[in-house]
């Protein structure tokens, strides 16, 4: 419930663009490596197991907590919702990809975005965030589905 009140208060503030943005440069592995340790607890109650496939990206110039919390959600998200038990993260020098097995149709991807529509065991409000995020933050993310496995893809700058 905490959680739920937490991110509803948060998408609240990024909707109403009350969010300060502090550009710095991050560290995109070392977040992803944090993203895995912080959801390490989560994983292991939902027996998921994190591949990373690749850690290649380079520093970036953006706002670490929002892209952080960009990480985390996709992350969280991709645990909560595989279909195989695992979750896979391919960080390289354009993009990061976090993917996982999926019985998503291609068409019901125009919902995954939408806040309390998108998902079978939440409310959806955390991907409504990383949509909000990426738009500030102006972070191009693709979703696709090829092969039975959702992408959630963030282009770097």
């Amino acid at each position: 419930m905490q959680n739920l009140i937490s991110n509803m208060v948060e998408l609240s503030k990024i909707s109403a663009g009350i969010i300060e943005k502090k550009i710095e440069e991050v560290n995109v592995n070392l977040v992803i490596k944090q993203s895995c340790e912080q959801l390490k607890k989560l994983a292991e109650i939902e027996d998921v197991e994190i591949i990373i496939r690749s850690l290649n990206s380079p520093k970036i110039k953006t706002d670490l907590n929002s892209f952080r919390r960009i990480i985390n959600n996709l992350l969280q998200n991709a645990i909560e919702n595989t279909k195989d038990k695992k979750v896979y993260i391919e960080a390289e020098r354009e993009y990061v990809d976090i993917y996982n097995k999926t019985d998503l149709k291609e068409e019901e991807l125009i919902f995954l975005f939408e806040r309390y529509k998108s998902s079978k065991k939440g409310f959806g409000l955390g991907l409504s965030i990383v949509k909000e995020l990426c738009k500030i933050l102006d972070i191009k993310l693709e979703t696709f589905i090829v092969g039975g496995y959702i992408h959630f893809k963030i282009w770097l700058k």
